[in-house]
């Protein structure tokens, strides 16, 4: 899997990508997921540890409906999933995106694919020379090697601040980045299938 990060100048501008790291932000950012040769469907499941700080949503318009979790299902037809990350007071949040094989020997098994620890900056920062810097800086993609592993041992897992267990045994998950380019678990309401 791939993930990337984009970022637009104005509300009516082009998605742009930028720094994959989301240290510290002050403007919405788009997250997609996008699969390749997937062969089972996938539940994707995104968590803001602080909606009063960061929300969440799978739509880049209002009214945000799920302000704290979004869950969308790619498959091998609709490979890719989209989801907003929209600051709303200043603080700080954890952002985690997970992933789910729709199978019957793996359901239910969370397996995490990438977290943030964001600092929610005032709207004006994305304007200045740090923020600037920022959106340039490190605009590389997450590649995430995705494949059914062995069974489980007690270290295949990762415990997360808030308790979530993320199980790492049932996919071979290796981090790296894009060389080609440059530039306890909560239950949602609802579920988005992916383009």
């Amino acid at each position: 899997a791939k993930i990337q990060v984009f970022i637009r100048a104005k509300r009516r501008d082009k998605w742009e990508p930028t720094n994959f790291s989301l240290a510290k932000i002050g403007k919405m950012r788009r997250i997609m997921v996008e699969f390749f040769d997937l062969k089972v469907p996938v539940k994707v499941e995104a968590v803001s540890t602080n909606h009063h700080s960061l929300k969440l949503s799978d739509s880049e318009k209002p009214p945000v409906l799920n302000d704290h979790i979004v869950s969308m299902e790619a498959s091998p037809g609709a490979p890719k999933c989209i989801f907003y990350v929209i600051p709303k007071g200043r603080g700080t949040s954890r952002v985690l995106v997970s992933a789910v094989p729709i199978t019957p020997s793996h359901e239910n098994r969370k397996i995490l694919l990438h977290l943030w620890d964001i600092q929610v900056a005032g709207h004006k920062y994305e304007s200045s020379q740090a923020g600037r810097r920022m959106s340039v800086t490190n605009v590389t993609n997450k590649i995430v090697s995705l494949a059914v592993g062995s069974e489980a041992t007690p270290d295949d897992s990762t415990t997360t601040d808030d308790n979530t267990k993320y199980d790492s045994d049932i996919l071979d998950v290796h981090s790296g980045s894009d060389s080609e380019t440059e530039s306890e678990p909560i239950e949602p309401t609802s579920v988005k299938n992916c383009t």
